[in-house]
Formats: structure tokens, C-alpha cells, sequence
């Protein structure tokens, strides 16, 4: 008697199907997700960025716009007006600090404090100490004062 082959007992190997990507993981579609919330976030901040600059221009323009119908119309009552409503800007934006007394030197200095400049105390800005005197400024002053006020509204607005 022969021994039995123990190679006839064996069946042959059967491969198992291909394995299809599809469907992927819950993890997989948590991270897809995750990302695309990213992605439609950072261009969702950046539409709301040019929205506040394209808003704080517009106040910026009106705010020139109305002080050259003023220098127009009064002149003497223009240096005036742009420390007034530079005053209400600040009294809005700084609420917890004292303004209203402000004036002179210490307004200007003020002015030059929240934007880390000297163009108020040393510069053009210093016709603001005086703002209750009524003058006629020339058109170079008054238009580099009006640049100058809105360059500070710029910053802090």
C-alpha cells in the first residue's frame, strides 16, 4: 500500500474579488469634510475682509467729500469741523476713554497716539489745537490736514 500524497489533499488557491476605493470610511469622508469646511471658511473671511475695507473707505470718502463742501462753503469753519468729527470717530471707537476733555495738546497727542505718529503734535495736525479760532487755512494746508485726517481715519476705523 502506498502512503497517500498529502499534495492531493490541497485545493487550489481562489483569489479574493478587487477591493473597490468605494465606499470609503466615515473617517475619509469626516476629513474630506473637514477640509472643504476650511477651505469655504478662509474665502468666506476673506469676502468679509473686503467687505469691512470697502465699508471703511466709503465712511472715509464721505467723510472727505463732506469736509471739501464745508472748505467750499466756509472756509474759516474748516479746521473746525474736521476736529469735531474727528472727536465723535474717537468718543465712538474708545468709549471708556475721556475725550471730551480733550483739547489742544493733548488732544493732538491723543491723535498721534493711536496711530503711532507725530503729524498731529509736530506736523500739519497742530492747526487742530486751535480749531476753536476761526482761520482761513490755504488749499495746500487744508488739503494735506483732510489727507491727514483720513489717514487716522483709516487706521482706527
Amino acid at each position: 500500500m502506498q502512503p497517500d500524497n498529502p499534495l492531493d489533499k490541497l485545493k487550489d488557491i481562489y483569489l479574493p474579488g478587487r477591493i473597490s476605493a468605494w465606499p470609503v470610511t466615515y473617517g475619509w469622508w469626516l476629513v474630506l469634510v473637514g477640509i472643504l469646511l476650511v477651505i469655504v471658511i478662509f474665502f468666506l473671511i476673506r469676502y468679509i475682509k473686503k467687505i469691512i475695507k470697502a465699508r471703511r473707505e466709503a465712511k472715509v470718502q464721505s467723510f472727505a467729500n463732506e469736509m471739501m463742501m464745508i472748505q467750499q462753503k466756509n472756509p474759516a469753519e474748516f479746521v473746525q469741523e474736521i476736529s469735531v468729527y474727528l472727536k465723535r470717530v474717537a468718543i465712538h471707537i474708545y468709549p471708556k476713554e475721556s475725550i471730551k476733555q480733550l483739547h489742544g495738546k493733548s488732544w493732538l497727542e491723543f491723535l498721534d497716539t493711536k496711530i503711532k505718529t507725530a503729524d498731529f503734535t509736530v506736523g500739519i495736525g497742530q492747526e487742530l489745537a486751535n480749531s476753536y479760532k476761526l482761520e482761513v487755512l490755504s488749499v495746500q494746508k487744508a488739503d494735506a490736514l483732510l489727507e491727514l485726517a483720513k489717514n487716522w481715519l483709516r487706521a482706527v476705523l
